[in-house]
């Protein structure tokens, strides 16, 4: 009786304050990237992802974006660039990336098959966010490259949405915390190792532009020294597996002494019993 009453409070708590199937939170959160915070915070976000995309080459460039009207990717070189997302497009809204419907934890693409890939901001919406950055590990060629944004739980923004989970059923304040220290370490764990990071957004996420614009000292202040308190981290890694080929050992030269030829060793032919008894039979005959 104890065990399910303490089961269905877990639910009803994961109900009201848990991450949310991304399918059904794409069009709350493609609003909310429309407006006053949202488009304040892809502002800085873009800066950092057009300067990283410019040096890194490749064939193929892979978006996963919790909104689909967003192409982070304008500033890459790569000519084949796509987003992936778990609800499709509408006729008509489109944007310059083709974009097909596939579960993002499960992503339908052969491994080793993509050079770089941009996460933003799914794996604090995702429900299983380490699976997810396992799949794109997967998909991911050896020397190739990651770049996820994500929002930081030490700042304004982590702050503001422990007050938004309890006060709003809101789907941009239903998202895991995901510390910067523990997405390294998952990347690590997938040898990926990070080539740069940076943080950025020190304002209050306040859906009100006085008050944002009142705040800007902070972010002059902080930018200088590079704080690990912004609203979001960056990180660019790269997948440090490289593929090895294996070689079998040429048996047929291998020579330990100079000057000895190796001979194929003949099949072993195990002599009859009794064969060798008649035989041992002759020796003591002719011995006698």
């Amino acid at each position: 009786m104890i065990k399910e009453s303490l089961t269905n409070i877990r639910d009803a708590a994961h109900q009201r304050f848990g991450v949310r199937p991304l399918a059904e939170s794409v069009e709350s959160l493609e609003q909310w990237w429309e407006g006053p915070v949202g488009r304040a915070l892809l502002a800085e976000e873009q800066p950092l992802i057009d300067r990283s995309l410019r040096d890194i080459y490749g064939f193929h460039l892979m978006q996963l974006a919790v909104s689909r009207k967003l192409d982070l990717t304008t500033a890459s070189t790569i000519n084949h660039r796509f987003a992936l997302s778990p609800v499709l497009v509408p006729q008509g809204e489109q944007n310059g990336l083709y974009t097909g419907q596939a579960d993002l934890e499960r992503i339908p693409l052969g491994s080793e098959t993509i050079d770089l890939a941009v996460l933003h901001h799914v794996l604090e919406f995702t429900q299983h966010p380490h699976q997810l950055l396992r799949e794109t590990a997967r998909v991911l060629i050896p020397r190739g490259y990651v770049a996820i944004v994500g929002f930081n739980p030490y700042s304004w923004f982590g702050l503001f949405k422990r007050f938004g989970q309890l006060f709003a059923s809101s789907a941009q304040w239903r998202h895991h915390s995901l510390r910067l220290g523990r997405v390294i370490d998952w990347l690590r764990l997938l040898d990926f190792e990070p080539v740069a990071i940076s943080h950025g957004f020190y304002r209050w996420p306040i859906a009100h532009p006085r008050l944002m614009a009142q705040t800007r000292w902070i972010e002059r202040m902080a930018q200088r020294t590079q704080l690990p308190v912004g609203g979001f981290y960056f990180i660019l890694a790269r997948k440090d597996v490289v593929g090895v080929t294996p070689i079998k050992p040429g048996w047929k030269k291998f020579n330990p002494i100079e000057g000895l030829v190796g001979v194929r060793p003949s099949t072993r032919v195990v002599e009859p019993l009794h064969t060798s008894a008649q035989s041992r039979e002759q020796k003591d005959r002719s011995s006698h």
